[in-house]
C-alpha cells in the first residue's frame, strides 16, 4: 500500500472519529426529568381560579391584595390555605403515564369511559385552556385528566382531588370576623338580661393594655382579654 492511500485512510478515520465524537457530545439529551402536568405554572402568579363541579355551580376565586375573595357563586373571602395548597399541588403534579392521543381516539367510547367526555370536572387558571378531570383508575390512586391542545390523556396522583372544592362552603372563610391587631380599640358587650351586666372594654393607645370603661373603670385582665378576641376568630 502507498503512503498516500495510508494518508487518506488516516484521514478518513479521523474525520470519522470527529464527526462521531461530536455528534455524541452536542447531540440533545432526552428529557430525564419529571414530566409536569402544568408545565411552567407558578402557584404564586396565578390571579383566578375557577372550578366547575359537574351538575353543580360554579367556584370562582380571585387574588385581591394578597388574599384570596369569593367571587362566584358568592362574593366572601376565601380559606386562602385552602386555595393556596390546590395552586402548590397543581404546580408539583406529574404524569404517571401518558395514553397517546392515537391510542385515546381508536375506542370512541374512551372519553365516557376515562370521564372526560364530559369531564367530572373542570378547572380553570387565569382564563387559559381548562383542565378536564375525569374517573379515578381502577385502583383508585390515580385520576385521568385532559387538558385541551396537549395530545393524549395523563394519569396523575388521585390526592389532587382531595383539595378540590366540591361546593363553595369547602373554600369560604370560617372566621365569624377579622380581628387583626390594631384594627380595633373597644369592645362593648351587651346584655338584654337585666340580671346580667353590660360593659365597656378601651385599649389604651400607648401602652396597649384593656381596661374596663363602663360601667365602672378598672384594670381589665389584658391576657383574658386577647384570648377571649382570638376564640371569637375561630
Amino acid at each position: 500500500m502507498s503512503s498516500k492511500n495510508t494518508w487518506l485512510w488516516l484521514t478518513a478515520a479521523a474525520v470519522l472519529f470527529a464527526f462521531i465524537f461530536l455528534f455524541e457530545h452536542f447531540r440533545p439529551q432526552p428529557n430525564t426529568g419529571p414530566a409536569f402536568l402544568l408545565p411552567g405554572l407558578n402557584a404564586n402568579t396565578v390571579k383566578t381560579v375557577e372550578i366547575r363541579p359537574t351538575g353543580q355551580s360554579g367556584i370562582r376565586v380571585e387574588r385581591t391584595n394578597g388574599g384570596w375573595q369569593l367571587a362566584e357563586p358568592v362574593a366572601y373571602p376565601a380559606q386562602n390555605t385552602n386555595v393556596q395548597k390546590l395552586l402548590d399541588a397543581l404546580q408539583q403534579l406529574t404524569v404517571a403515564h401518558r395514553i397517546s392521543e392515537s391510542e385515546f381516539r381508536q375506542d370512541p367510547k374512551a372519553g365516557e369511559d376515562y370521564g372526560i367526555e364530559p369531564p367530572q370536572l373542570s378547572l380553570i387558571l387565569d382564563s387559559g385552556r381548562p383542565v378536564f378531570f375525569g374517573h379515578r383508575t381502577s385502583p383508585g390512586d390515580q385520576v385521568f385528566v385532559r387538558v385541551p391542545g396537549i395530545e393524549g390523556v395523563a394519569i396523575v396522583d388521585a390526592d389532587v382531588l382531595n383539595l378540590l372544592p366540591r361546593d363553595a362552603n369547602a373554600w369560604r372563610e370560617t372566621m365569624l370576623a377579622d380581628f387583626k391587631p390594631g384594627t380595633f380599640d373597644r369592645i362593648s358587650v351587651t346584655n338584654t338580661a337585666k340580671s346580667q351586666w353590660s360593659f365597656v372594654l378601651e385599649r389604651d393607645p400607648t401602652n396597649k393594655l384593656w381596661a374596663m370603661a363602663s360601667p365602672l373603670k378598672a384594670r381589665a385582665d389584658n391576657e383574658k382579654v386577647e384570648n377571649a378576641v382570638h376564640r371569637l376568630e375561630k
